[in-house]
């Protein structure tokens, strides 16, 4: 009879126990996951190709750190009667020039090689990589090129609460402010994602392009030079990255290329002014004809 008792306790023990292993299985089973920042990353868009060489720093880092509300909102809204467009002809072609996720040591080198073809291009620049190559920035500001803002550190904005992504925004509108001493009015979100909640919390304008020759991913120049020749069309705004040396070769081949067949070459906002076009805040543009996409679908 005693044994009987034990084992009758033995197995109710056992079965207490494959319970609650299996309910603490269960639990961790179905509890929410945390994201990496390097799975929010590598969920971006696939139409950009822009990933930086370098690894961006952690948001605990000591870069600089702001809070609140974007800034600008203050600031009245640009007219195009600002921008000197006296050296562009609104009846010919015109395509407009964006580098993505820089500056870096390439830079200078592409900002010397639109100088000599008296073109020009806007540079989206990344707050991180300011700290380091700042001055390339500047020398693209001072030899007339635009700068807009492509975020501190290259994070995907859907999916970031509104705190982290003023702090994206705000941060690199300083760094290019202090560095400039002109507030940035363009931007571009990292990957091209960006929603309707996001650009009504943004008093800039988003701009992407359509026109992507895939530079990272390209084999070499050439190939960078073919990709952009088979899509560009009048009114074109033409995603490129400076942190490629490639692309600073290509850009040798295809702005001749680009002028030999017609286009004027310049930035997002000369395009639009050339052409009297305005480019309103909390909108985003991917070319200058049929540009504001109204309904975001993602």
């Amino acid at each position: 009879m005693g044994q009987k008792k034990h084992t009758v306790r033995f197995y109710s023990i056992l079965l207490a126990l494959t319970l609650l292993i299996f309910g603490y299985t269960l639990y961790l089973c179905l509890r929410p996951q945390p994201v990496s920042s390097k799975e929010e990353s590598s969920s971006g868009s696939s139409m950009s190709s822009g990933v930086s060489e370098e690894k961006p720093p952690s948001e605990s880092s000591s870069g600089p750190v702001s809070d609140g509300r974007i800034g600008g909102t203050d600031l009245p809204w640009w007219s195009m009667e600002e921008e000197n467009v006296d050296n562009l002809d609104p009846d010919k072609p015109i395509v407009a020039l964006t580098f993505d996720d820089g500056p870096s040591q390439y830079t200078k080198r592409i900002v010397d090689t639109l100088t000599e073809y008296n073109s020009k291009a806007t540079f989206f620049v990344m707050g991180y990589r300011l700290e380091e190559y700042g001055e390339n920035t500047l020398y693209a500001f001072n030899h007339g090129m635009e700068i807009g803002n492509h975020s501190y550190s290259h994070k995907q904005f859907v999916g970031l609460n509104q705190h982290s992504i003023n702090q994206q925004m705000n941060d690199t509108n300083k760094l290019i402010k202090d560095l400039t001493g002109k507030e940035p009015r363009l931007y571009r979100p990292p990957y091209g994602r960006i929603n309707q909640m996001i650009l009504s919390k943004i008093p800039m304008a988003a701009i992407l392009w359509n026109v992507d020759p895939q530079d990272g991913k390209a084999y070499d120049a050439q190939e960078i030079v073919d990709n952009v020749m088979e899509d560009v069309k009048d009114g074109s705004i033409i995603l490129l990255h400076d942190v490629y040396e490639k692309t600073a070769d290509a850009l040798d081949i295809l702005l001749p290329k680009l002028i030999e067949e017609g286009y004027q070459v310049t930035n997002v906002s000369q395009m639009f002014a050339c052409r009297g076009e305005p480019i309103e805040i909390n909108q985003k543009y991917y070319f200058l004809t049929d540009m504001k996409a109204v309904n975001c679908t993602y």
